[in-house]
């Protein structure tokens, strides 16, 4: 014997919006934004491209110094001795100097307190990608990889 079960629905109630106040579509523009300027896509894409021909350069370099690259879901590891390593970002405009530290004008100096105050471990130095010039970017990878070894 199979049982029918039915579900017990209030009755809808009638919408208090009028015909006069109801929207009609989405509005073209909101009020208090302006609206989307190309301009700004297009640097940011332009931002996009440098960073991912700076990060190919970066990587390209540390092959050339003949240093194994260990790709992780979102760093390329580079280990060098005694726990120093070299974290280039996959997505992230970013290359982390972890366990030594570099003097440079390309390199973001982390204390040990700002490193764990940002759940950053060991890393005492950021090179950003979007922030230098290829110049700067390829002297900073290269005294990073002297300091490796």
């Amino acid at each position: 014997m199979t049982t029918k079960t039915t579900k017990l629905t209030a009755p809808k109630a009638e919408s208090k919006i009028t015909a006069e106040t109801k929207p009609v579509g989405k509005p073209a523009v909101k009020e208090d934004r302006p609206p989307k300027a190309a301009t700004k896509e297009a640097e940011r894409t332009a931002i996009q491209k440098q960073v991912e021909r700076s990060r190919e350069a970066v990587l390209r370099l540390i092959k050339e110094a003949g240093l194994k690259v260990e790709k992780k879901t979102s760093w390329h590891k580079v280990a060098g001795k005694e726990r120093r390593r070299l974290y280039v970002g996959v997505k992230s405009p970013q290359v982390h100097l972890s366990g030594f530290e570099l003097k440079h004008e390309g390199v973001e100096a982390i204390s040990e307190a700002e490193a764990k105050r940002r759940h950053l471990g060991s890393v005492r130095g950021i090179l950003w990608l979007d922030r230098q010039t290829d110049a700067i970017i390829k002297d900073a990878v290269r005294a990073a990889l002297a300091g490796l070894r």
